[in-house]
């Protein structure tokens, strides 16, 4: 692979010819950034591929060989773009061992889901919000110990006392009315049910 021209760049091509090596016979990558033709999205990869290289990403070349795999999973090409020292390394253990920690793909969801709405407005939806939040609940509920109705209560009852007038204000005939039938519900079962005097 012919490496653009940047200072030292062909000590570094001969320093690291196996990475190199690895990434031009990539199925399904290395032709891109063995492509002189004049793509421009071509001659940014390459210029992206070998950014990588010289801040030492690829810890050594085996880790190139899942470089295509990368590159279609925004968030891990996004990894190797910080140019973490052997973040690469990290990344193909993970491929390895079938995938990353849930708390490793916990931490990267916020900003696979700001991409992701750079990408389409329309990305995500009500039912994905939906999800995050039941995700968010079950996490929260077994933290405290506490059951995630009483969580939402008391998350409730404290949006009740730090409510602002705006939002007083801009509150519905139809949003008041359904706020006091279950309200009105949740008090005739508490009466029935509760455990204490």
């Amino acid at each position: 692979m012919v490496v653009p021209f940047l200072p030292d760049a062909e000590k570094l091509a001969v320093k690291e010819f196996s990475t190199l090596e690895e990434i031009s016979k990539a199925t399904g990558f290395g032709p891109m950034v063995k492509d002189y033709s004049g793509n421009a999205e071509n001659d940014r990869l390459r210029e992206d591929v070998f950014d990588m290289v010289r801040n030492e990403v690829f810890k050594e070349y085996r880790d190139a060989r899942d470089i295509k795999k990368f590159y279609d999973d925004p968030e891990k090409w996004a990894q190797l773009k910080t140019h973490e020292k052997h973040i690469a390394n990290k990344l193909a253990a993970d491929e390895k061992t079938g995938g990353s920690s849930l708390a490793g793909k916990i931490s990267g969801l916020p900003a696979q889901i700001a991409r992701a709405f750079d990408r389409d407005p329309q990305a995500l939806d009500e039912r994905e919000l939906e999800s995050l939040q039941k995700a968010t609940n079950e996490v929260a509920a077994r933290l405290s110990g506490v059951g995630v109705f009483r969580l939402h209560m008391k998350a409730f009852t404290k949006a009740l006392h730090d409510v602002a007038l705006a939002d007083i204000k801009a509150v519905t005939p139809d949003e008041h009315r359904a706020l006091n039938e279950g309200l009105a519900d949740f008090e005739d079962r508490l009466a029935k049910h509760k455990t204490w005097q």
